[in-house]
């Protein structure tokens, strides 16, 4: 990951500070940033100069963007059955279908499979902060996160097995309007923590 000064956008590099991390040493600009990290104390080139896969770890005393590279990362969108609760569809995914996501996919199963739930109070729409109810109504959207392509290639090969599949397609009949289910692709994630590195 890397750090960036969250007021300038800029990579700061403060010496005296122990040895750099660079994964990437082909890479000459993040070379030349590391050389130069000792003979001063300015601010180099914006952060996309430094191009990926390269990562470098700067500790800063400052509020920080942590730039989190996710090797490969598929969002899905997914919908209640017609006529089944909010309670009874999330009941469902976490305790019928997530385990048997992970019985079928083993080791190729994802890192890490985040779920997030739209509440819904009154049982229809939910609570909408910001624009129409219309555009938001899926019931949940889950985050699968894999080393890689790879990885990702595997687990779903695991999926459409034919036993397997017909297995997860009879559970995501139980709680699922599996037509609408939306799936895609997503880049790196930036995250901004409030919090002040020491």
């Amino acid at each position: 990951r890397s750090v960036a000064d969250a007021t300038s956008g800029n990579l700061r590099i403060k010496p005296p500070h122990p040895p750099l991390c660079c994964t990437t040493t082909k890479n000459r600009k993040a070379r030349k940033l590391l050389e130069q990290r000792d003979q001063n104390d300015e601010y180099f080139s914006p952060l996309e100069s430094i191009n990926p896969p390269t990562h470098v770890f700067v500790p800063l005393p400052t509020l920080h963007c942590i730039i989190i590279t996710m090797p490969y990362t598929i969002l899905l969108f997914l919908y209640r059955k017609p006529g089944l609760s909010f309670a009874d569809f999330k009941h469902h995914y976490e305790n019928s279908h997530m385990p048997l996501l992970q019985s079928i996919g083993g080791p190729f199963f994802p890192k890490t499979h985040t779920r997030h739930y739209l509440p819904r109070p009154d049982g229809g729409s939910a609570d909408i902060m910001k624009g129409a109810k219309e555009d938001l109504d899926y019931d949940a959207m889950a985050e699968l996160v894999f080393e890689g392509e790879k990885e990702w290639k595997a687990f779903l090969g695991l999926l459409t097995k034919k036993e397997n599949k017909e297995r997860v397609e009879r559970d995501e009949e139980v709680f699922q309007d599996r037509g609408r289910l939306r799936a895609v692709m997503v880049d790196e994630s930036f995250v901004t923590r409030g919090e002040v590195l020491n």
